[in-house]
């Protein structure tokens, strides 16, 4: 009866720290300033987040996970200049990789 108690305590006790906790994370969002070599994006706890290239970029955006490239069959989510990706599930930003045709060429993220 004792576990049975426990595990209706850490039910509601946790059970609304779950449901609420990810809708009230605030927005972040940053610009990243890519090369041709792929790199992890930098490190922020998030767990959904959007990405856009940015509208001047002369070059594709490669987006995936570690060892995504540019070409091949692990090229990853390829965006053009001013396209965007939304809803992407993760727990770090820096668990997604990218690379870019041009050097120079940016992605804006905004996550939460």
């Amino acid at each position: 009866m004792k576990s049975l108690f426990t595990i209706i305590l850490l039910f509601f006790v946790f059970l609304p720290f779950t449901l609420f906790a990810q809708v009230y994370m605030p927005l972040t969002s940053g610009n990243v300033t890519l090369g041709t070599s792929t790199a992890a994006l930098p490190a922020l706890k998030a767990y959904s987040c959007t990405f856009q290239a940015w509208s001047t970029n002369t070059g594709l955006i490669y987006l995936g996970g570690f060892g995504v490239t540019r070409s091949g069959t692990t090229r990853g989510l390829t965006l053009s200049a001013g396209a965007s990706f939304s809803n992407v599930g993760l727990i770090n930003l820096n668990n997604i990789y990218a690379a870019a045709d041009t050097a120079g060429d940016k992605v804006f993220y905004g996550c939460n």
